[in-house]
């Protein structure tokens, strides 16, 4: 048994050391050289973490559309029209959010809005997702350091969606690690459980607490 991060790696990597972040509702990196090497940066939910995920940009696009609620802040008047026609007025969204077990999930769903109104050039959205690039990019930096090799690869469907968040990830990561490569996945999770299976039945998997379970 493996964590789903561990095996986003080993799919993306073909089994070869580098460092991995994968974007969904939520965010983790994992680092190594792929075999015995490990080290995970973030995955401590939507709290105290995620950062740069679906859960984090939908929470930050709230935020800077409540501060327009507020007459704080107009710069977000945009995300405050999206966000009521999702959730409806901003004076139902504590008890909508704060009381839900999936809040996670919902959270994520307005990423989508704030990545829609990126595109269109709405700058504080913009500025949103290029945040959640940066961030993306000191995960996965920083998860190179169990790395032999400054090789990075992102995956998730926020990151799928491009645009600002990927061109901000990528100019972070250069000035970070100018010696990193940036490559694109060479596979799924999927294509990653199936190689650690082969390993596992070829005796070369090894528990490795908490990435690896093998029981023999």
């Amino acid at each position: 048994m493996a964590i789903d991060a561990l095996t986003a790696h080993l799919g993306a990597l073909g089994g070869g050391p580098g460092a991995v972040i994968a974007l969904g509702t939520g965010a983790i990196a994992v680092g190594g050289d792929g075999r015995e090497r490990w080290h995970r940066v973030d995955g401590w939910g939507h709290l105290l973490g995620d950062r740069g995920a679906g859960a984090w940009i939908g929470m930050r696009g709230l935020e800077t559309a409540m501060r327009a609620y507020d007459q704080i802040d107009a710069g977000g008047t945009a995300l405050l029209e999206a966000a009521r026609r999702r959730f409806g007025e901003p004076l139902t969204w504590p008890s909508q959010f704060y009381t839900r077990h999936d809040r996670a999930g919902v959270l994520a769903g307005f990423a989508a809005d704030v990545a829609q109104l990126a595109a269109t050039g709405d700058p504080a959205a913009d500025a949103i997702m290029a945040l959640a690039g940066q961030e993306a990019a000191r995960s996965a930096v920083a998860a190179l350091s169990a790395s032999p090799e400054p090789i990075i690869a992102a995956t998730g469907g926020v990151f799928r969606a491009g645009g600002t968040l990927e061109a901000q990830f990528r100019s972070t990561v250069a000035m970070l690690r100018p010696d990193a490569e940036v490559r694109s996945p060479a596979g799924t999770p999927l294509d990653g459980a199936l190689l650690l299976a082969r390993r596992v039945a070829a005796g070369e998997g090894h528990t490795h607490v908490p990435f690896i379970w093998v029981n023999r």
